[in-house]
């Protein structure tokens, strides 16, 4: 029996620089509700969270072209 070993990257997060934001994006589908949901998160050069903000929208085209 052969064993697979998993290694993990763990990625930390770097300062910006002074009087810059880091900002994290990311995006669900919802195939039954023909919606995109896109969440963002800001946060400043120390890591302290600024602002977020989620909003939904219609579907231009389908689940699996809107992944690509």
């Amino acid at each position: 029996m052969s064993r697979t070993q998993v290694t993990r990257q763990i990625e930390k997060w770097t300062k910006t620089s002074p009087g810059r934001y880091k900002c994290n994006i990311d995006a669900s589908f919802s195939e039954p509700l023909d919606k995109v949901c896109i969440g963002i998160c800001i946060r400043d050069e120390e890591g302290d969270f600024v602002l977020a903000q989620t909003e939904w929208f219609s579907l231009i085209m389908d689940v699996d072209a809107g992944k690509l």
